[in-house]
């Protein structure tokens, strides 16, 4: 089971585990070519890491939601649902309930099974219920449910009937016979589960114990909803309806019912149920052990990534997010290059040529770096690059000595400085404002495609947008500010990953912050401290001399959104192994670091380790850098600034 470490940070404000669907529904913009696959009657697995819209997009499935969606506000794009959503959350509680459960059973009758398949039906019934309320509100007229498919309602006599049936199947004896008794009588078997296992003796084996008392140990979920479903369409007289099961965050489940629901992925016996599963990027339990009979992508399911290893994919999205939180503002969006500035490493919107003009901010940074490095001065020189010609050079030939070193050379120039002391030695400048990561479209790009992280950036900057909008000005929101949301933002993220732990082979135990501080450290040393380089490492590769306990770390670091997975064409998007895979730097960490946004040069990860830390990776100590984690990092230990 995959280890889950959490802490209260500004990015759970914005959690959709907090939200009713309907409340998620009336701020959803939907990432249309992600929600339109979605929404087809396949199974799919939804893989992407904390904060990328995993829950969001499953809870816009449910009946609430899509019956309170207001599309008008989205797109004229009206989605085709076709089949009835189940949402089955796995938060924090519920994985609580099944360790109290007795999960440590792997047989197919455990307590944990049991309360898993509670879960489940609960779900279930609540979905019923669901369809009740809002075909009613339909056939009123009181919500035009477009979004909706058909929902099958039942009299008071078919749901009295459908109680009876799900009562008598599932052993529950409800009080009343309706949707609500059958509700009430699952989670009164919570408390009935509880009770019984607290009064188990001692010396006896719980489990052993509980289910000599339960008539009901041997229900599995599959078997349940799909006699469910059958007696729905009996009674409601729509029996070819398909339902599809929503399962939230299976990586926090135990290993034995990701199993289990995994297999559902193969092939149903019932045909009217199909899957849809969120996971975090990396699950070894997932398709550990394939065989003729496991499901496969592509044949069983489909896979909808949810993170974007290229700033491109991730852009529309994140435009019309930040745009929707501006109009919620009332602030009037006619381009967010006018509202954001422009960027230091964008083109200004005027022309693509202005850059390279000699007043252009690119030729400033090229010749103020050869000025001062005289390293970069030797490169341009063995280049044949002439900086005050550089606005005559024909496409080809910039595109090939500019353009290709632009992002690394604006980085450098911004943050170098010479060391006095030591001729050829180059330093790190600290600034408290990153000012070079603000405008349009760098701003954006550091989310990452990333929701949480949009609307937590981009909430307070509205704001701003609204007190200027409203005093008759047109200028940008000023960079300052702009600075002072990424910073915050990067903060509270690394506070979250300050909290997930890390053993390295050697040395103490630590962060996976400081695992990731020590790969930034190496690529700023490449960026920005070495002698220039056209082609700087930012990226890196998971090989084999890399240990089990950095290799977990590597892991939780990708579900956590740290780093982004960079696959070859065609690869698989669910890891259940990290070797051979290159992944980078999240942006808000890269930003935080001082390194440029892009997908560069990949080097191996023991290489990054033994160089940084040599003592904690089977170096020999004298070749240790002298450093430990109550000492800062080569760009400065300023988690407080703001």
């Amino acid at each position: 089971m995959q280890d889950q470490h959490t802490s209260t940070s500004i990015f759970d404000t914005f959690n959709a585990n907090k939200l009713t669907p309907d409340q998620v529904a009336k701020t959803f913009v939907p990432p249309i070519s992600s929600f339109t696959e979605l929404t087809t009657i396949n199974n799919h697995m939804i893989v992407g890491p904390r904060g990328s819209g995993k829950t969001t997009l499953l809870k816009m499935l449910t009946v609430p939601a899509l019956a309170t969606w207001d599309q008008s506000r989205s797109e004229t794009w009206t989605p085709s649902v076709e089949f009835i959503g189940v949402f089955i959350p796995a938060d924090r509680a519920w994985h609580l309930q099944l360790r109290r459960a007795g999960t440590d059973s792997n047989g197919p009758t455990s307590v944990g099974v049991i309360t898993f398949t509670t879960h489940v039906l609960a779900s279930f019934v609540q979905t019923l219920r669901d369809m009740q309320r809002f075909g009613t509100l339909v056939q009123q007229g009181k919500i035009d449910g477009e979004a909706l498919p058909p929902l099958p309602l039942l009299d008071s006599a078919g749901e009295a009937a459908l109680a009876a049936e799900l009562a008598n199947a599932w052993g529950l004896q409800p009080a009343v016979r309706s949707l609500g008794g059958i509700s009430i009588a699952l989670r009164a078997r919570f408390i009935e589960l509880g009770k019984i296992r607290v009064e188990a003796p001692v010396t006896a084996d719980p489990d052993a114990f509980v289910l000599d008392k339960l008539s009901y140990a041997g229900l599995q979920f599959r078997d349940c909803i799909s006699h469910a479903t059958e007696a729905h369409g009996v009674f409601s007289g729509d029996t070819h309806r398909t339902w599809a099961l929503l399962f939230d965050e299976m990586e926090i489940a135990p290993s034995h019912i990701q199993e289990d629901v995994f297999e559902s992925l193969r092939g149903e016996a019932d045909h009217r149920l199909i899957y849809k599963i969120a996971m975090a990027p990396f699950n070894k339990n997932f398709m550990k052990k394939p065989n003729e009979t496991s499901a496969f992508p592509g044949h069983d399911f489909r896979t909808i990534e949810l993170w974007y290893p290229e700033k491109v994919r991730a852009q529309e999205f994140s435009e019309k997010l930040v745009s929707r939180i501006f109009t919620d503002h009332d602030v009037k969006v006619d381009r967010l290059r006018r509202i954001l500035g422009d960027s230091d490493f964008g083109f200004p919107e005027e022309s693509d040529s202005g850059p390279y003009a000699h007043d252009g901010h690119v030729l400033k940074s090229f010749t103020a770096l050869a000025k001062q490095d005289p390293s970069f001065a030797n490169y341009l020189k063995n280049r044949h690059v002439d900086l005050s010609k550089i606005d005559e050079m024909g496409e080809n030939e910039r595109a090939d000595k500019i353009r290709k070193i632009r992002s690394i050379v604006l980085t450098r120039e911004f943050f170098i400085r010479l060391n006095k002391n030591i001729p050829e030695q180059y330093q790190g400048r600290s600034r408290k404002v990153h000012s070079i990561y603000t405008g349009y479209p760098t701003i954006l790009s550091l989310c990452e495609g990333n929701p949480r992280f949009i609307v937590s950036i981009f909430s307070a900057l509205a704001k701003d947008a609204m007190i200027i909008q409203n005093s008759g000005s047109k200028r940008p929101i000023e960079k300052s500010r702009q600075a002072a949301e990424i910073r915050l933002a990067a903060n509270s993220f690394r506070a979250m990953l300050r909290t997930i732990p890390y053993s390295p082979p050697l040395g103490s135990p630590r962060s996976v912050l400081r695992l990731l501080d020590d790969v930034s450290d190496y690529f700023f040393r490449g960026v920005v401290t070495n002698s220039f380089v056209p082609q700087p490492h930012l990226s890196f590769s998971v090989d084999a001399m890399i240990d089990q306990q950095t290799l977990e770390a590597i892991g939780r670091a990708l579900n956590a959104g740290a780093i982004i997975y960079v696959p070859d064409p065609n690869a698989d998007a669910m890891l259940t192994s990290l070797l051979g895979k290159r992944f980078r730097l999240n942006y808000l960490l890269a930003a935080y670091a001082k390194l440029p946004i892009i997908n560069n040069t990949s080097i191996s990860l023991s290489t990054i380790l033994q160089t940084m830390r040599p003592a904690d990776y089977g170096v020999a100590p004298s070749r240790q850098r002298a450093r430990d984690d109550s000492q800062p990092s080569l760009w400065g230990n300023d988690d407080e600034q703001a």
